[in-house]
């Protein structure tokens, strides 16, 4: 019977097609069975007949949280556990608030979404995003986002940003990004940035910058920037910036400059800048001192290392005569 859709009407238990359903012996709980000896479907007490791809939900209790039971090829009601011994690592969902629980893997909760074992699993406030194992699972923050096994585990910020295993995994600030394996992995500081594996891994203070493999990785300060492999690597004073592979890499002075391969690798004074185009390894000795390696010799009779300023090629030169 075709039922235009702009007259559709409810159907009676008397019309469905194929059906040995009887009205009067309609009871609460009763379940629609297909029965393929008669070729028709019935209504059976639930826990009799089914099979096991049967699924019904079941009201246990006054919180109106529902867990789904399946029945087996026997006709027996069977309540899904992850843990056989637990009945409370079994799964769950809640209609009024939106809650899904499955176990200790999965939770959907006041706008947290939180997959993996232990994710998110204590004090959560809002619209946090944990995947991994134990990723933000003690106090993590509002919007914050966790990506990884254990990345964000113990006191992230609100809005701070992991990804990686252990990234930003102990004590992330507010606002903070870490992206890569142990990128700021213990103490990163408010709205600072990690990116690489082992970046900033131990102490990054507030707003600081560290790009690269182990760059800034052990004690970088505040507002201090570390581009490149190892730059900025242990112990990177405040306000300093170290560009370059192994620049500033090991206690550069507060302030200073390292631009360059190696450049001011080792005890770099304060306030110092230093400007490294050889290939080798170099730094200055004094603090607020500038030095260049390297710069082209032309002979202009100033004197015996006088350095000239050629206006029209914007070049600094030295004379050897």
């Amino acid at each position: 019977m075709s039922i235009p859709y702009s007259s559709f009407q409810s159907i009676s238990v008397n019309e469905l097609t194929n059906s040995d359903i009887n009205p009067d012996t309609l009871a609460n709980n009763d379940v629609l069975a297909y029965n393929s000896t008669t070729t028709s479907w019935d209504n059976v007490p639930m826990g009799t007949g089914g099979t096991a791809t049967t699924v019904d939900v079941t009201d246990t209790n006054a919180d109106a949280t529902f867990y789904p039971t399946f029945t087996d090829a026997a006709g027996v009601a069977k309540t899904l556990n992850i843990d056989a011994a637990a009945l409370t690592d079994a799964w769950s969902i809640n209609p009024n608030t939106g809650d899904f629980n499955f176990g200790d893997s999965i939770k959907i909760s006041g706008g947290n979404t939180f997959i993996g074992l232990e994710a998110g699993s204590v004090t959560p406030t809002g619209a946090n995003v944990c995947i991994g194992g134990q990723a933000g699972k003690t106090s993590a923050g509002t919007a914050a986002v966790h990506i990884g096994l254990l990345a964000g585990q113990t006191t992230s910020g609100d809005y701070a940003v992991s990804v990686g295993a252990l990234a930003g995994g102990v004590s992330q600030g507010n606002g903070a990004v870490a992206v890569g394996v142990n990128a700021g992995q213990q103490l990163q500081g408010v709205n600072s940035v990690a990116i690489g594996n082992g970046t900033a891994a131990v102490s990054q203070g507030n707003t600081a910058v560290a790009i690269g493999l182990q760059a800034g990785a052990a004690s970088q300060g505040l507002d201090a920037v570390a581009i490149g492999d190892t730059a900025g690597n242990d112990t990177q004073g405040a306000g300093a910036i170290a560009i370059g592979n192994g620049a500033g890499a090991v206690t550069q002075g507060a302030n200073s400059i390292a631009i360059g391969n190696s450049a001011g690798i080792l005890s770099q004074p304060i306030n110092q800048i230093c400007l490294n185009s050889s290939g080798a390894a170099f730094a200055g000795a004094l603090a607020s001192a500038t030095y260049i390696n390297t710069l082209r010799q032309v002979d202009n009779g100033s004197g015996v290392g006088n350095v000239s300023y050629n206006a029209a090629t914007k070049e600094l030169t030295y004379s050897g005569t």
